[in-house]
């Protein structure tokens, strides 16, 4: 009897499924980072949980790979600056796509694709998911719940549902917490998951030195540079360019990547004098194709894609018919810039399939000419996601060479960052049998003024042991030495360094 009713109540009233919970991150009080918690900006640890002192931009990550899980924790805002939010952060499992949830002056929800705008609003709207709670208030404690249950993810604050949304696209990934340019103190912090997640893992990585005072670059000196046209260089009399191609010679710049455009059709003139002077000094130049000019250019409809697409096919063959014969000319840059938000979905089938048609008309041209693209990256994507979608690319676009740009000048990567992306793209790179060159950006681009020459030095150590050519963005604008007091210093700066 007493087995029966042991079995019934099982039935009834079943026992609590066992769960995964994180330890305290109060216990790493003495430490800056564990396998799992890491933090940046200004953090203190407290007994109870976590405090973010100033005004500032602060995070605390939890490094799993989590799939359901519930997050919960107590918070005080001390203070909003402008703009001030606090952050949830839900990220794929090798990257930084996912969601930015904002529960700042306004709740909102955010998918991102990577660093700058690339994101899109997603979410159930306010309208159709009514709540009083409209924000975190400021100096009073709330209870804040995200939850992830097979693809829905759920935020209550005070218990009350304030979003939620359903996704599969990022199965799993790990959290960030994030003080956006606020004050706050949590505590209380609880993550419970059905199974014990994994812990993100890093490849190990030899870093290169990037003492300039005590190195010097091998293969990584610069030997190219972009050649960008538009109102302060659109020449074309004689012997215009005789003296910046001298100067270049100097520094031991020996090619010019050249997208001959300036909103307009191909500037003939002007690229016929840049041949004519290339030819004279021993240069050599790759001619870019049209631009579709929008950022999002893989977000275009097919059917603009296409028309775009045969008007540049109609130029390459005419500029084939004027250049390709000509002693300096070298090859080919498809001038149409991608980077991680082209790599998802259909904007990667959009990518491919314009690449290769220009592809192979060009290799119908001119079959033993190289062709280069340059893409951009960002560092706060995990190298193990870029190495994977470069070996899917790179099975569908047969391009010659590969020159990613480093992404330092952008502010999306660091020396240190662009060092290990090399390093792993250079693995895939061999593999296909193409060169892998780097697009070095030597401007900042908080000021569009030439990057600090100390900069630029560890910008070229850090690429030095992966890559065959190093390129610049560029030289005509911030390396110049006839252009500005801050592009000459950088000029004779760097040419000291290598005669040091």
């Amino acid at each position: 009897m007493f087995i029966v009713f042991l079995v019934l109540a099982l039935i009834i009233f079943p026992l609590p499924t066992l769960a995964w919970e994180a330890s305290p991150i109060n216990q790493y009080l003495s430490e800056t980072d564990s396998a799992w918690f890491s933090y940046k900006g200004i953090v203190k640890l407290t007994e109870e949980g976590v405090l973010f002192p100033q005004v500032n931009f602060s995070l605390i990550e939890f490094s799993y790979e989590l799939k359901d899980f519930d997050l919960s924790f107590d918070v005080y805002v001390r203070e909003y600056g402008t703009y001030g939010s606090l952050m949830l952060l839900l990220m794929s499992q090798d990257s930084w796509f996912g969601y930015v949830c904002s529960l700042g002056s306004s709740i909102s929800v955010r998918k991102t694709y990577g660093y700058w705008d690339d994101s899109s609003y997603k979410g159930i709207s306010k309208k159709t998911l009514p709540t009083t709670i409209k924000s975190l208030p400021v100096q009073k404690w709330s209870h804040v719940e995200v939850t992830s249950k097979s693809g829905t993810y759920t935020i209550l604050i005070d218990g009350e549902k304030v979003y939620e949304f359903a996704d599969n696209e990022f199965p799993q990934g790990g959290l960030v917490i994030e003080s956006s340019n606020s004050s706050m103190e949590l505590k209380n912090i609880s993550l419970i998951a059905p199974d014990e997640p994994k812990i993100k893992t890093q490849t190990p990585f030899a870093m290169p030195s990037l003492d300039y005072t005590k190195n010097k670059p091998q293969n990584s000196k610069i030997t190219g540079t972009f050649l960008y046209l538009d109102n302060s260089n659109i020449r074309d009399d004689a012997g215009s360019w005789a003296e910046e191609f001298t100067q270049m010679k100097d520094a031991g710049i020996d090619l010019l990547v050249v997208a001959p455009y300036f909103y307009s059709d191909p500037l003939y003139s002007v690229l016929d004098e840049l041949f004519n002077e290339a030819e004279k000094q021993g240069l050599q130049i790759m001619i870019g194709s049209r631009s579709n000019n929008e950022y999002h250019w893989t977000n275009l409809g097919k059917r603009k894609l296409t028309a775009m697409l045969e008007i540049t096919l109609a130029e390459l063959t005419e500029l084939n018919k004027r250049y390709a014969g000509r002693p300096a000319f070298f090859g080919w840059y498809l001038n149409d810039e991608i980077d991680e938000k082209d790599f998802l979905n259909n904007r990667f089938r959009k990518a491919t399939w314009y690449y290769g048609e220009m592809i192979d008309h060009l290799k119908s041209l001119t079959p033993d000419k190289p062709i280069l693209i340059c893409p951009s990256y960002a560092s706060n994507t995990a190298i193990s996601w870029w190495t994977n979608k470069y070996n899917e690319f790179l099975k569908l676009v047969k391009i010659d060479i590969l020159g990613p740009q480093d992404s330092v000048g952008a502010k999306r990567s660091t020396p240190e960052e662009a060092a290990k992306f090399f390093a792993a793209l250079k693995q895939i790179t061999d593999s296909y049998n193409i060169q892998l060159w780097a697009d070095v950006e030597i401007f900042d681009i908080d000021t569009w003024q030439p990057g600090p020459s100390e900069r630029v030095m560890k910008q070229l150590l850090a690429v030095d042991p992966y890559v065959e050519k190093t390129i610049v963005f560029e030289y005509n604008h911030y390396m110049n030495p006839n252009y500005s007091s801050n592009a000459k210093k950088l000029y004779y700066d760097y040419l000291a360094w290598l005669n040091e």
